[in-house]
């Protein structure tokens, strides 16, 4: 039988919870850019493409950015909060 903590659909102890789904953490630099490019394309409408060459990324780096913050702004409230708290000081700005 095999151990609950080698189960391979048992998250690794590394990984970190997104809602329901687990998830390789990310460290701040890298997690603030997935709140950047969700918040640029989802609310003030910049394409993905345009954020990878402001950020001299590859448009693959951005896609996974865009899935893995969409995927936690569905199913994470502290990711969703962050989200508003941050657009709503960038729309305060003037």
């Amino acid at each position: 039988m095999i151990g609950w903590l080698n189960h391979p659909l048992h998250p690794d102890p590394g990984t970190e919870k997104c809602g329901s789904v687990y998830v390789a953490p990310i460290d701040r630099h890298v997690g603030g850019r997935v709140e950047f490019t969700v918040l640029a394309v989802t609310r003030y409408g910049y394409r993905g493409c345009d954020i990878a060459t402001l950020l001299g990324k590859s448009g693959n780096s951005v896609t996974r950015w865009i899935n893995r913050g969409l995927s936690c702004e569905r199913d994470d409230e502290d990711f969703r909060a962050r989200l508003n708290f941050l657009d709503a000081s960038i729309s305060s700005r003037d």
